[in-house]
C-alpha cells in the first residue's frame, strides 16, 4: 500500500482495509514521514517528504527504491490518492516495475470548485500524461467511474470498490434531551460546503436547536466562525474541532439529525457511519449519495443545490417523528449490509485476483 496521506477519509479507509487484509495477506505500508496517524500494518516504511509544494509529499528517496527494484518484492501494488508525487513518479515510471499496480484516486478527481491553484496547475498538466499505464483502477462509486471515464481512463480496468463505513461493533446509547441537535462531522475545508448548512440552519430558525459542526481545520474555521457571528448563531452553533473516535459516536448519540452538505465529495463514510446507528441522514442529491441513501427510506436526499432546499428538509426530518423513527431503523437495518469492510475487502481481492492471475 502506498498512501502519503493519512488523515480523513483515505486514513479511515487505510486503517479498516489494511487491518482486515493482515488475516491472509502480509501488507506493508508506504508513507510520509509526515504522517501522523497510526495504521496497523505488518511493516510500515516512512519516507522522509518535503512540506512545499503543500500536501505534494515530494519523497527524495522513492527514486531510489525504484533504482534497486524494491517493488519487486511484492505481489501487488495499490496507490492511494491523487496529487502526489508517489502517484505522479511511479506513473511515470511504470516501465521500469514489473509488479502490478492498482490506481485508487478516492474521489481525488471530481470537479471541485475550491481546488487550490497549485492543484489546478497539476492536474491540468499531469492528465495529459497516459495513466493507462497502470494495471488496474478501482473507484469508491459508480460516480466515480464515470468520472474516470470521462478523464478517459481505461473503463475495462475499472472496479467499482465500495467503502465500509463506521465500526461495526459501536451501538448507541441515545441521549434524550430537551434540544434537537443537528450534527455534522468532517474537515472544515471550503469544497464541505458546511457555509450552506450554517445558512440552512439560519432559515429554519427552529427553536430549542443546536448546530454541532466537528472537525479538524482545513482552511474554512474562521470564515465558518465569522459566518456565524454575522447571523447571530454564536449561542446556537458549536464547533468542537478535531474530534476522538468515542467523542464522534458521543455526538452521534445526542443527534437527531446528521448532516453531509458537500456538494462535491464522491463518497461520504460519514453518511454510513450515522446511518448505520440509527442517526437520520441528510445530504444533496449530488455524487454518490443516492448510490448511499434511498430517499425517504433510508435517508433524505435534498434535490436542489441550495441552502433553502437544505432548510426545507431539515424541518421536514425534525418536524416528522414517523419519517425520522422510519428512515432511522431502515437505515441501521440495510446500510451495514451493503456497506461494510468486509465487502470492501472482498472486492479489493477479487482486484488483486485481476492483475495477479
Amino acid at each position: 500500500m502506498i498512501s502519503p496521506e493519512l488523515d480523513a477519509g483515505i486514513g479511515t479507509w487505510m486503517e479498516f482495509v489494511c487491518s482486515n487484509l493482515m488475516k491472509d495477506h502480509e501488507v506493508t505500508l508506504l508513507t510520509s514521514s509526515k504522517a501522523t496517524r497510526k495504521v496497523q500494518c505488518h511493516n510500515t516504511i516512512k519516507l522522509d517528504s518535503w512540506d512545499f509544494p503543500p500536501k505534494y509529499y515530494y519523497m527524495p528517496k522513492l527514486k531510489s527504491l525504484i533504482k534497486n527494484h524494491f517493488f519487486e518484492k511484492f505481489d501487488v501494488i495499490q496507490i492511494h490518492g491523487i496529487g502526489s508525487f508517489a502517484a505522479d513518479y511511479l506513473m511515470l515510471k511504470k516501465n521500469k516495475i514489473k509488479t502490478p499496480i492498482i490506481f485508487s484516486p478516492h474521489g481525488g478527481l471530481q470537479p471541485h470548485p475550491n481546488l487550490s491553484f497549485m492543484r489546478i496547475v497539476h492536474d491540468k498538466i499531469m492528465l495529459k500524461f497516459n495513466w493507462n499505464k497502470f494495471d488496474r483502477f478501482t473507484a469508491i462509486s459508480l460516480a466515480e467511474k464515470e468520472r474516470l471515464c470521462e478523464l478517459k481512463f481505461d473503463e475495462k480496468k475499472i472496479d467499482v470498490v465500495y467503502n465500509g463505513g463506521g465500526d461495526p461493533n459501536r451501538s448507541l446509547n441515545k441521549k434524550i434531551t430537551d434540544k434537537k441537535i443537528i450534527l455534522y462531522i468532517g474537515r472544515l475545508s471550503k469544497p464541505k460546503n458546511v457555509d450552506l448548512l450554517i445558512d440552512a440552519f439560519s432559515i429554519s430558525n427552529i427553536n430549542d436547536t443546536e448546530l454541532i459542526i466537528a472537525g479538524p481545520d482545513f482552511g474554512a474555521l474562521e470564515y465558518l466562525k465569522e459566518k456565524t457571528k454575522n447571523l447571530d448563531l454564536e449561542k446556537k452553533v458549536i464547533f468542537k474541532g478535531r474530534i476522538s473516535e468515542d467523542e464522534k459516536y458521543e455526538l452521534l448519540s445526542q443527534a437527531s439529525l446528521f448532516v453531509h452538505p458537500s456538494l462535491t465529495d464522491v463518497f461520504a463514510i460519514t453518511l454510513i457511519e450515522a446511518s448505520q446507528v440509527g442517526v437520520p441522514c441528510l445530504a444533496y442529491d449530488v455524487g454518490a449519495n443516492s448510490e448511499i441513501l434511498e430517499n425517504g427510506v433510508s435517508g433524505i436526499l435534498a434535490k436542489e443545490s441550495t441552502a433553502e432546499s437544505l432548510s426545507k428538509e431539515i424541518n421536514k426530518i425534525l418536524f416528522d417523528n414517523e419519517l425520522s423513527k422510519k428512515i432511522s431503523e431502515t437505515g441501521r437495518k440495510l446500510i451495514p449490509q451493503k456497506f461494510n469492510w468486509q465487502n470492501t475487502v472482498k472486492s479489493l481481492e477479487e482486484t488483486f485476483q485481476k492483475v495477479t492471475h
